[in-house]
């Protein structure tokens, strides 16, 4: 049975040229289905859901939403073999089946349901439930992003970029699917989509450091997706944008307003959870720093805790000694 589904997996995504994932595929293709279920108790059970998508305690929410996507997929309402595949993915209100749940993709997949598509390509890419294949994956992430999918889209550009740890490296082939998957809300496509950015980005994720080399993307284009990916809530890239504003003139005089306005980004990035943007901040309001517009004639001791204690909750060894030293 297995051998059999696998076949038919391979037939469904095989069938689709390699030009397929071309931008310009992308752009004429308007295959995208209407597959947005139009039944009221479907929407609900989706609804309530992605509520409750974290709470592993509901089981009763579970066990009502497989009754509804399975009756849903009986009657060829793709939506409802979608989240079916996902309830025994994840084991919701069913003993969790990767196999079925491929199975389940496949079939809303080959009916042009987006999200079914860049499921089965992740089982595809991972080898979940079948053979790791990122040719197969790669076509599978194609149809998804033809069809409206700005993961598949993000996906499919990160395959042919060699980011997640294959050997088909294209950038120039790549980069459209980050700009669309960057234009679609992706924050970290905005920051892969520029040239020599997502290299930056991968150093300074390591190192939790701003290194040289970042501060050379102080261009224009790169600061715009830079800014761009920080406004669609990508941590780093509120600290990458903070670190590159000039705040004084070519005197050495501070600015006041681009001062605060590093200040604002900082803490937006600490916010997102990047470790080092809170130290920043703490560090601000501990010592006699630019702030509001003004000097402080003197630390504000209950911010620089604050921020220093979420920076030693992200495990940054320095914030946490400097608790220690001064609190």
């Amino acid at each position: 049975m297995k051998k059999k589904l696998l076949i038919i997996l391979l037939v469904s995504v095989m069938s689709y040229a390699e030009n397929n994932i071309t931008i310009e595929a992308y752009e004429d293709n308007n295959i995208t289905s209407n597959l947005n279920s139009e039944n009221t108790i479907v929407k609900e059970a989706i609804r309530e859901n992605e509520i409750h998508s974290s709470n592993t305690k509901v089981v009763p929410l579970w066990t009502k939403s497989y009754e509804i996507f399975a009756g849903a997929c009986e009657n060829q309402e793709m939506d409802g073999c979608y989240e079916l595949g996902v309830l025994y993915g994840e084991g919701k209100g069913v003993d969790k089946n990767i196999t079925k749940a491929n199975e389940l993709w496949a079939k809303a997949c080959d009916a042009g349901h987006a999200e079914g598509c860049f499921k089965l390509g992740t089982s595809y890419q991972r080898g979940r439930g079948v053979k790791r294949d990122s040719t197969v994956s790669r076509r599978l992430f194609a149809k998804s992003c033809n069809n409206g999918s700005i993961e598949g889209c993000f996906s499919l550009g990160n395959l042919l970029n060699g980011v997640q740890g294959n050997t088909i490296k294209d950038r120039r082939t790549a980069n459209p699917f980050f700009k669309k998957a960057c234009d679609g809300g992706i924050g970290e496509a905005c920051i892969t989509y520029v040239p020599g950015l997502s290299s930056v980005v991968s150093s300074n994720e390591k190192s939790n450091k701003i290194t040289t080399a970042e501060r050379q993307i102080s261009t224009k284009r790169g600061l715009k997706y830079i800014k761009k990916a920080c406004d669609l809530g990508y941590a780093i890239a509120c600290y990458m944008y903070a670190d590159h504003l000039e705040t004084s003139d070519t005197y050495y005089k501070p600015i006041p307003e681009l001062l605060d306005k590093k200040l604002r980004y900082m803490v937006k990035a600490c916010d997102g959870g990047y470790e080092a943007a809170c130290e920043y901040a703490g560090t601000v309001y501990l010592e006699k720093s630019w702030v509001d517009g003004s000097y402080r004639d003197g630390a504000d001791k209950k911010k620089a805790k604050m921020f220093f204690e979420k920076s030693c909750s992200f495990r940054s060894y320095s914030s946490c000694k400097r608790l220690k030293e001064v609190f």
